[in-house]
């Protein structure tokens, strides 16, 4: 998975903790917010330590959670999408099956606008990208990108605006996950973004816009998965065995389904083409799809059993974890599908992987990207606590 202009940062080993307990909003956290104090011989550091709000946006939906300093969370809000949203994601969806190529192509874009200040980077981007649209058929092309935006943008505030009727004030910090998206189809989400004021305040991002983590990387990350040691133990140091895990991610959401087969060890790791071995999506695949009637449902989940079989096929070797995201993941009866799937062609057994709850599979992506983001800020936070006590050091030699 790729993150956007990203310059990577090694993460702190952790996993998500989640309880019950209802915290305060964060207008009353604020001024009592929790502080660390990191002791250096003569020098004392002190850190402030901020609720980090974490965005999920989905095909049909957006929902947001906030991370207290204490590790507890609050789930704010989930915000169902308009029409002309979920049409949009649709369509960027379907464009899948071409989008690797298209993906890898239009990235260049981005690379030789990267030096231009804005909106002359934007603009650079859009004149760009559109030489490497299909031709007008109907599909992403038939509709100009700016008009996308607009209606994007839409939905974006409805979402701003609900986090802001829990949380009065502003947003101290947040970190935005999207959906799987090809990238030259990603920065209009970004745009979208940025016009509703949502832009990401994330650390990994070095100061450039446009920043989100990928929600396979999120919800990875929200599972509790392996995680990536901090900067005290940089991970590249770990035995290549150690480094990956291979996993199948499994999206079963309101108005989509997706499957994947990939390689990954953390929530930070950018995926190449090599490491995602195999991705498919149909936005006909959704929970509205799903008949009532037996015959035509039974086709429906024979549609989804050949979906899983197919990107599993692709994987040389068992899979260690199963992440499940989307509203209806934890679904028994999906469940039951995704377990004969994987039988069928690893003649493997993995009832415990899918052992998640409803409500884990909604904010899970959200709850990841917080968590990552809490994560970089603690490595950097003793990052920067060892360089001051290395300068003390010089100076009293």
């Amino acid at each position: 998975m790729r993150l956007v202009q990203l310059f990577l940062v090694p993460l702190v080993a952790a996993r998500a903790v989640r309880t019950q307990q209802q915290v305060p909003l964060i207008a009353e956290v604020v001024e009592d917010v929790s502080t660390e104090v990191v002791q250096l011989s003569e020098e004392t550091v002190v850190e402030e330590l901020l609720p980090i709000v974490g965005i999920h946006f989905t095909t049909s939906y957006a929902v947001a959670s906030v991370r207290y300093p204490d590790g507890t969370w609050n789930d704010l809000a989930k915000i169902p999408a308009d029409a002309e949203y979920i049409e949009i994601l649709s369509r960027y969806t379907a464009i899948w099956p071409r989008g690797d190529t298209l993906s890898l192509a239009a990235n260049n874009c981005f690379i030789s606008a990267d030096e231009l200040p804005n909106p002359q980077k934007r603009l650079k981007r859009h004149d760009c990208i559109k030489t490497f649209l299909p031709k007008p058929e109907g599909d992403i092309a038939g509709r100009p990108l700016r008009n996308d935006i607009i209606a994007l943008a839409a939905f974006t505030k409805t979402v701003r605006n609900a986090i802001r009727s829990e949380l009065p004030g502003s947003i101290p910090h947040m970190a935005i996950t999207i959906p799987h998206l090809p990238f030259y189809l990603s920065s209009e989400l970004f745009e979208a973004l940025e016009i509703a004021s949502l832009q990401s305040t994330s650390l990994t991002s070095g100061g450039f816009d446009g920043f989100t983590y990928d929600e396979i990387d999120a919800a990875y990350a929200g599972h509790g998965y392996d995680y990536c040691t901090p900067i005290l133990e940089d991970c590249a140091r770990l035995p290549t065995s150690q480094k990956y895990e291979h996993a199948l991610y499994l999206n079963f959401d309101n108005s989509s389904f997706s499957a994947g087969i990939l390689a990954l060890q953390n929530g930070y790791e950018m995926l190449e083409t090599d490491q995602m071995f195999k991705y498919a999506t149909n936005p006909n695949l959704g929970w509205w799809n799903l008949p009532v009637f037996e015959v035509p449902r039974a086709r429906f989940w024979a549609q989804i059993h050949e979906m899983i079989t197919s990107v599993v096929q692709a994987l040389p070797q068992p899979i260690n974890r199963i992440v499940l995201l989307g509203d209806h993941s934890a679904d028994d009866e999906f469940k039951e599908v995704v377990k004969a799937a994987v039988w069928e062609v690893l003649e493997m057994d993995v009832e415990l992987m899918l052992s998640v709850g409803e409500d884990d599979v909604t904010y899970i992506a959200a709850h990841g990207a917080a968590e990552l983001e809490w994560h970089i800020s603690e490595s950097m936070r003793k990052s920067e606590a060892m360089t001051a006590e290395k300068m003390r050091r010089l100076r009293n030699e």
